[in-house]
């Protein structure tokens, strides 16, 4: 409204085209929620591409600069780009080669419907999908986390806290979006289906966070967090339960044994069934 809008008024197409009149291929697609803080934004994909050696000058296709918001008459209307697909049309695209999931604190990617489709059509056409964190966004990640499990709660518990369970249902969007969007999202399964391959996404997107605060509760004497990821078979999870034992906690101890006992007992059944 601040900016964009008064930036590309009368002039009949998006940001990103009044930048670069020729245009340019999309080689990186980005899902955002529409409610967030571009500033928080900026810092989550500027902090991104540094630490994955990303080449800025690769071009970004961006939803709010690359329509044209403005509905003056002078360029398409919304719903004339939208017939155009534009989002499946990037998503398919072989210039591009991941899309960038935007996580930040004033709005939540997953509770935008559009988000959600974007994101299941990426997994779906195999593109690699990664995780843009804002530091505001890990901050409170790991306070809620850090909060669930160091008052005694399970791990699954911290993350349901942190938001991190997808509830398609619940997603948001415009009301003239809704049926198409459901109609679009049963092409790759059930809400149940979709919330579940969702969910676990997510969940690995947050994977060494989790083990960062729950290593730190377990040097405090409470390891449960990190006790349950290794009976669930996080590898890395035993590394780091088998530091917590190493530093005296029998309770981290005891069920490193016993991961490891069953697990010899499960090799030892294999064997004996190939046998």
């Amino acid at each position: 409204e601040y900016f964009v809008k008064p930036w590309t008024r009368g002039k009949g197409c998006g940001l990103a085209l009044l930048m670069n009149p020729d245009g340019k291929d999309a080689q990186i697609m980005l899902s955002h929620a529409w409610g967030e803080d571009i500033e928080e934004l900026y810092q989550a994909l500027n902090k991104h591409f540094e630490s994955q050696g990303i080449d800025k000058d690769k071009a970004v296709w961006f939803c709010t600069f690359a329509q044209y918001q403005v509905q003056d008459g002078q360029g398409p209307d919304i719903q004339m780009q939208l017939d155009l697909n534009p989002f499946t049309t990037v998503i398919q695209s072989k210039q591009v080669d991941r899309m960038l999931a935007a996580h930040t604190t004033r709005a939540d990617l997953w509770e935008r419907l559009w988000c959600v489709r974007e994101v299941r059509e990426a997994m779906t056409e195999k593109v690699s999908i990664e995780a843009a964190f804002s530091d505001d966004f890990v901050n409170h990640f790991k306070e809620t986390y850090n909060t669930m499990i160091e008052e005694g709660y399970t791990h699954q518990d911290g993350m349901e806290a942190a938001g991190m369970t997808v509830r398609t249902s619940r997603a948001t969007c415009r009301n003239e979006d809704k049926a198409m969007l459901l109609r679009e999202l049963k092409k790759h399964g059930s809400i149940n289906d979709i919330d579940s391959t969702t969910t676990t996404l997510r969940t690995s997107m947050v994977h060494r966070i989790v083990l960062e605060v729950a290593h730190g509760v377990a040097d405090k004497g409470k390891p449960q967090a990190l006790i349950q990821l290794t009976k669930e078979r996080d590898l890395e999870a035993v590394d780091w339960l088998y530091e917590v034992a190493e530093n005296g906690n029998e309770q981290a101890r005891d069920a490193l044994c016993e991961a490891l006992l069953k697990r010899a007992r499960g090799h030892h059944n294999e064997q004996n069934y190939r046998a």
